[in-house]
């Protein structure tokens, strides 16, 4: 699944609820991809954190797993010098992991 066509589906839902499992495969095939090929982290990162801005994300109110693999993948976009030094791309990884 493309990041494009998640946002479609995310577009058009008023919640997360039904798309769990299409978002944690879509996020799992992410972190495949960021370990294959550490040097597309920065874009992979903007592209998990673009997720923040669809319909079905903002119309979620209640904290959730999604929203904060959301917000660090928003940390890990940055310039090294510019993220938090708590940001990592291990951390990342354990929570889109602790999914399954």
């Amino acid at each position: 699944m493309t990041t494009a066509e998640l946002i479609e589906q995310l577009n058009g839902a008023d919640s997360l609820k039904g798309l769990e499992d299409l978002l944690n495969r879509y996020l799992l095939q992410m972190m495949d991809e960021a370990e294959q090929r550490p040097e597309r982290r920065q874009q992979i990162a903007y592209e998990i954190a673009g997720l923040m801005g669809t319909r079905a994300v903002v119309a979620t109110h209640e904290p959730n797993p999604y929203l904060s693999i959301m917000l660090l993948a928003g940390q890990l976009e940055l310039p090294a010098h510019h993220r938090s030094p708590t940001a990592s791309w291990k951390g990342l990884a354990a929570l889109v992991r602790s999914l399954r």
